[in-house]
């Protein structure tokens, strides 16, 4: 952002959560107009409708799309995770000197540790429900408790307490973090009882 103050930054966060929202939204309601609410149906819900289907096939090609252009990011996102773990790790062991010279190497080696990974996910796990279901609720962390807990610490650190802005924005803030905290305990419990065959 250019502008990187709180109004900005407000905005940006108040039309992710819309975006999130809605697309979720009408994903859910469309599924259940079209199977009418049944669970006897897969969870890829690709596999639900005619695989001769022109318009499923267009979705599966721009599912392709999607998850080869979100690579990328998810691995820059991941490999500077792990970066800034390895380089913590380094500083602490004071084995930092002439890290500069093998950055490049550095960073070849993870990219290529994260793909292997990425490759063994993909050849053993028989179904990405079971790997859908455990961090599924991590969206909702990023979707509702980051925001929340970023909006909390802004606005209780930075304006008085009595003005009715800053009440709001700690009530929506707290909000964001019960709601974030619900769905990801939901998601995670159900998905413990289901991969243990506890619930079907």
């Amino acid at each position: 952002m250019k502008r990187r103050n709180l109004k900005a930054y407000s905005v940006v966060v108040a039309f992710g959560i819309l975006i999130c929202v809605s697309v979720y939204s009408l994903t859910g309601t469309f599924g259940f107009l079209t199977f009418h609410g049944h669970t006897c149906f897969s969870s890829d819900i690709l596999r639900n409708y005619c695989p001769t289907d022109i318009a499923v096939d267009i979705a599966r090609g721009m599912l392709i799309l999607c998850v080869m252009t979100s690579y990328p990011i998810l691995h820059f996102c991941g490999r500077t995770a792990v970066d800034s773990i390895v380089m913590k790790l380094l500083n602490c062991c004071r084995c930092c000197k002439g890290m500069k010279t093998w950055v490049g190497t550095r960073l070849r080696v993870e990219a290529l540790l994260w793909f292997l990974g990425s490759l063994l996910l993909a050849l053993f796990v028989p179904q990405i429900a079971y790997v859908i279901r455990p961090i599924g609720g991590l969206a909702a962390t990023f979707i509702f408790v980051f925001p929340g807990i970023i909006l909390l610490k802004l606005f209780g650190l930075r304006r008085p307490f009595f003005k009715w802005k800053t009440l709001l924005a700690l009530g929506t803030s707290v909000l964001l973090i019960v709601i974030g905290t619900f769905i990801l305990g939901n998601s995670v419990t159900y998905s413990i009882l289901k991969d243990f065959n506890i619930i079907k």
